[in-house]
């Protein structure tokens, strides 16, 4: 992400994603990014609708119309006049279908709201999949920062991804490495739970963390720390995949 030039911000038009949108306008104004939003129609099949009969009645063209409209006012709102921003409506998985957009636009992060209230953890969620299936990095934002982003929290297992991480984190707060400040800790307990009560005791702003996109049993067995704090943290995170991943987009 050291040449951060395009950036998708997947965008359900719902609060959660208002958070992703003021972001998205600091960062790409900080690095002259172009900006490609997406929003995904999830289709819903006969039987789901037999299930919810009062579902809104729309066919999947009128809620692209209506999509793309809401969109349209986004991109040419002030936020946005002075930076290069578009918009495209997919129909699809959401998660797929951002991951295509991120492939076919060559961008290098993509961005996506996460739940500002929420009970629990958001098991198979859009941001969840994304965190182990992107190529690239993954913000998830869950309430708006200033420009004066400033505290970065990095939990590390001291493996070539933790480094690379760092890097990233590094790219992110747009500081020359000598002027700043270094912090180094270390304790003890639950991984995700200490990182999310570290990242509270040091009042981060952005917590930056690598993951390493486990599939299957692997992640039944082993789960994934970097996901967990994703789902609880209220904080901005960053997630880093590996270079050496690789992942199969479904047939």
């Amino acid at each position: 992400m050291s040449q951060l030039q395009r950036i998708i911000v997947g965008h359900d038009l719902t609060e959660g994603s208002d958070s992703a949108v003021k972001y998205t306008a600091v960062l790409a104004a900080r690095y002259g990014a172009a900006l490609h939003f997406v929003h995904v129609i999830e289709p819903i099949h006969t039987y789901q609708r037999l299930s919810h009969p009062f579902t809104p009645p729309y066919t999947p063209e009128e809620l692209a119309q209506q999509a793309g409209a809401k969109l349209e006012d986004l991109v040419r709102s002030p936020a946005f006049a002075s930076l290069h921003a578009e918009y495209e409506v997919r129909v699809g998985k959401p998660f797929v279908e951002l991951i295509l957009a991120r492939r076919a636009w060559q961008a290098n992060l993509i961005i996506v709201g996460g739940p500002i209230n929420q009970d629990g953890p958001l098991l198979g969620g859009t941001s969840e999949r994304l965190v182990r299936k992107a190529l690239v990095p993954v913000l998830i934002t869950k309430r708006p920062l200033s420009a004066a982003t400033k505290t970065f929290l990095l939990p590390t297992h001291f493996s070539p991804a933790s480094k690379q991480a760092v890097e990233e984190a590094l790219t992110l707060s747009d500081l020359p490495f000598q002027h700043i400040s270094w912090e180094r800790r270390t304790v003890s307990g639950p991984a995700g739970t200490s990182i999310v009560n570290q990242a509270d005791q040091c009042q981060a702003d952005v917590i930056v963390m690598s993951t390493h996109g486990r599939n299957g049993l692997a992640h039944m067995l082993l789960g994934s720390v970097t996901e967990e704090v994703a789902q609880t943290a209220p904080n901005l995170i960053l997630t880093i995949r590996p270079d050496a991943f690789r992942f199969e987009l479904p047939q």
